[in-house]
């Protein structure tokens, strides 16, 4: 099967699910497309950032791709329990940390309007990502999203999207341990 990934924070204790962000939780899957511009984001800093909820916020902290697949207590991070003492860094991040990938679809969704409409757009014909975006719009009150969804799917997104996220699949799984 491969390898899944998290990007995780583990100074603050919060990490990014690949999968919520609109992408794989393969490698090609982390390091391109909103994944790749959550982390640019969290972790840069300047007057541009301004107006951006999030930017910025693990600016000097330790982020860490962190594979199922890793050995325990890698990077100086104790992962492991007397009883559990294989749990690596992802199994910590899913049952410890905090998910930040709602709040950071919406921040890449505010920076990239562009890219936010092309997402709203396939989100029309796509239940998985119209689940996805509507959970960031409606968990971050970002106006970007409820923007780019009132254009791309239509003025009922919220109700196409209570009907999609009532169903029981591994995106839903995971919107839910989001905060969804």
């Amino acid at each position: 099967m491969g390898t899944t990934y998290l990007i995780v924070n583990p100074d603050r204790r919060e990490f990014l699910d690949p999968v919520v962000l609109l992408r794989s939780d393969r490698f090609a899957g982390v390091v391109a497309g909103p994944p790749a511009q959550a982390v640019l984001l969290l972790t840069a800093r300047g007057t541009a950032l301004d107006g951006l909820p999030q930017a910025g916020s693990w600016h000097g902290d330790r982020v860490l791709l962190a594979g199922d697949g890793d050995a325990a207590d890698l990077h100086g991070v104790r992962t492991a329990l007397p009883e559990r003492p294989d749990r690596n860094l992802v199994g910590l991040a899913e049952e410890e940390y905090t998910d930040l990938s709602l709040a950071a679809l919406a921040l890449v969704a505010q920076a990239d309007r562009a890219g936010a409409a092309q997402w709203a757009t396939a989100a029309a014909q796509d239940d998985a990502v119209l689940v996805r975006l509507a959970a960031a719009a409606l968990t971050s009150g970002s106006a970007a999203l409820r923007d780019a969804l009132a254009h791309g799917v239509g003025t009922d997104w919220e109700q196409r999207y209570r009907k999609a996220a009532g169903r029981d699949t591994p995106i839903t799984r995971r919107l839910h341990r989001a905060g969804a």
